[in-house]
């Protein structure tokens, strides 16, 4: 056991939605698109060591460039660059057109398409599923109030999610997903910034 007297212990933080290959521009969207791609890396491996220094321990990062979150969180757990443990997301699925389609979306018309789009974000790699069910500030010209998705096409991608990834049989132990049953949600007001 070990004295801390006059410091304060905390446990590690969990942001359950960041951004790593974003910064805190005025316009991340526009500085992400003129920095070359090795640039957003880099830029991703220096924010997940400050996001870690700084006693967040948990990450879920909802969308980077081309899948550089996904290497970053790779990195991280082989244990060559320090960082928080991180659930990513890949590419979020979004409505032709609607909000990150030209950045960090995979469009999507129709339920059929939808399931093609989870199906390739989890042979990415990705831990969660993200999907773009309103529009948002980011995208010029989309209404962040604006429904984008519909309900079949929601369905669509929480069934699709929610398949095993394996062929093995099920244990007792393990969570069965029921239909129209989400393992998170993430809400935002309309001034977030995705």
């Amino acid at each position: 056991m070990r004295r801390l007297d006059g410091l304060t212990l905390l446990p590690g933080l969990i942001n359950c939605h960041v951004h790593l290959c974003f910064g805190g521009e005025a316009d991340p969207a526009a500085a992400l698109q003129k920095d070359p791609y090795a640039t957003t890396v880099i830029k991703a491996v220096l924010r997940a060591r400050q996001t870690v220094e700084a006693g967040v321990t948990t990450v879920r990062d909802l969308g980077g460039r081309d899948d550089a979150e996904l290497s970053v969180r790779d990195a991280v757990r082989a244990g060559l660059v320090p960082g928080p443990r991180m659930l990513c997301a890949g590419r979020g699925i979004c409505i032709t057109g609607g909000h990150g389609w030209h950045l960090i979306g995979r469009e999507a018309a129709g339920p059929d398409e939808v399931r093609k789009g989870v199906r390739e974000q989890i042979k990415a790699g990705a831990d969660v599923i993200k999907i773009f069910a309103t529009g948002g500030v980011m995208t010029p010209g989309v209404d962040p109030n604006s429904a984008q998705l519909t309900l079949d096409e929601v369905r669509a991608a929480i069934e699709e999610g929610a398949r095993p990834a394996t062929a093995r049989p099920p244990t007792p132990g393990a969570p069965r997903a029921s239909p129209m049953r989400s393992r998170a949600v993430s809400r935002r007001s309309s001034t977030a910034s995705s």
